[in-house]
């Protein structure tokens, strides 16, 4: 008698497991469930959702047996929104989905309490508790539109970038028209046109759906070499065509303001090192034979805009190496081209043979000796200075 008392208590406890299972979220969980029930599975529940959204919604029949008839499943919406629908459960399956969508309106509406609830007349009953019905907010998509992050930001530019763009900061996307207004700050050193345009003017629109709502401010690339720094200093005054847009309320020199610093394109030219452990000017490119060489150019910087012409001079040429070297024909008369685009250069020149007829070492002296553009912009065009020479040693016969 004592043996059966404790197979009795034995199936009392593993009933109480069971019931605890019954919450486990997993449908096809092995462990033997008495009774099935029908949910909403745990990750379909929310507290929140903003309006424009759509919810993905689970309903379950847990339960290990097999589901062999379809099941039906209502569901209704009450409080803020009032809507109601079903879903099926298909036979052989225990899940079933839908979904709900939450309609996006102009008006500001507060935070609106929604309850969503299943019900159901297959005969088998809902889970008790929020897994049959729970409450949560739709929230209003309010877009809240901003400049410059948590402090005045600077972005330093090249004027030759053309169009800079600066993308607003806002809370949600836009699904409205909506027209912004910014201002040339008075404190900007900038000037327009001659440095900036707003190619927008300074109200313009932003379209329902653009993905990176943004300021765009056309660069003018001048030929004038400033030496003083330039500083715009764009402000984000208004937003307005919908109640659900607005500034970021704070102040506007923290969230709603950027400074550019425009830089000036200035190209520089060299003539490449050939060892950087040499000291300016000593370095040395030694010739034993005669035959075509050559040394290199290179140009820091921006990238030229039109065609910019170097002139390369034979300078310091030792009498007895006169007529015995030349530029190649590649760069003819010591002249050599930069296109847009191109960073570097090379030069060419021709030792002749008579050169090593010549007794010990002989030495040219390669210079850039100036720079011009056919674009007007000269002042932009400079020469990096103490880098614009190289030493050619002829090495002729020994004495």
């Amino acid at each position: 008698m004592k043996k059966n008392k404790n197979i009795y208590l034995f199936i009392f406890l593993l009933s109480s497991i069971l019931v605890v299972s019954c919450e486990d979220d997993d449908v096809n969980d092995t462990v033997p469930r008495f009774d099935p029930e029908i949910g909403f599975r745990s990750t379909s529940i929310f507290s929140e959702i903003e309006e424009g959204d759509t919810a993905f919604l689970e309903v379950v029949i847990f339960s290990d047996r097999e589901n062999t008839s379809a099941v039906n499943v209502s569901w209704d919406i009450t409080g803020a929104d009032t809507r109601s629908g079903s879903v099926v459960i298909p036979a052989n399956s225990k899940v079933a989905s839908f979904f709900i969508p939450n309609e996006e309106n102009s008006t500001v509406d507060g935070e609106r309490t929604i309850t969503l609830s299943l019900s159901t007349d297959s005969g088998i009953p809902l889970i008790d508790g929020d897994r049959s019905s729970f409450t949560y907010s739709l929230i209003d998509d309010l877009k809240v539109f901003s400049l410059g992050g948590r402090t005045i930001d600077t972005v330093e530019v090249n004027e030759n970038i053309a169009t800079l763009q600066l993308v607003l900061d806002v809370t949600s996307s836009v699904d409205e028209d909506v027209m912004v207004t910014i201002e040339a700050d008075s404190e900007s050193s900038a000037t327009v046109m001659d440095d900036y345009i707003f190619p927008g003017g300074t109200t313009f629109e932003i379209r329902s759906g653009t993905a990176e709502p943004s300021i765009f401010v056309d660069l003018v690339n001048n030929n004038v070499l400033n030496t003083a720094e330039r500083f715009l200093q764009i402000n984000l005054l208004d937003v307005a065509g919908s109640a659900e847009v607005s500034l970021q309320d704070v102040d506007t020199l923290s969230l709603n303001t950027v400074v550019v610093k425009i830089i000036d394109d200035i190209k520089t030219f060299q003539i490449d090192r050939l060892d950087p452990e040499v000291p300016v000017n000593d370095d040395t490119l030694r010739i034993t034979s005669a035959g075509t060489y050559r040394f290199s150019t290179s140009l820091s910087g921006a990238n030229v805009v039109g065609v910019t012409s170097l002139d390369i001079d034979a300078t310091n040429v030792e009498p007895s190496l006169v007529g015995r070297f030349s530029f190649s024909s590649v760069n003819e008369n010591g002249i050599i081209q930069y296109e847009r685009g191109e960073r570097s250069k090379d030069v060419l020149f021709d030792v002749d043979a008579s050169a090593f007829d010549l007794t010990g070492s002989n030495h040219i002296t390669f210079t850039l000796a100036g720079v011009t553009s056919n674009v007007g912009d000269e002042a932009e065009v400079v020469l990096v200075e103490n880098e614009n020479s190289l030493v050619v040693e002829i090495v002729g016969r020994q004495p």
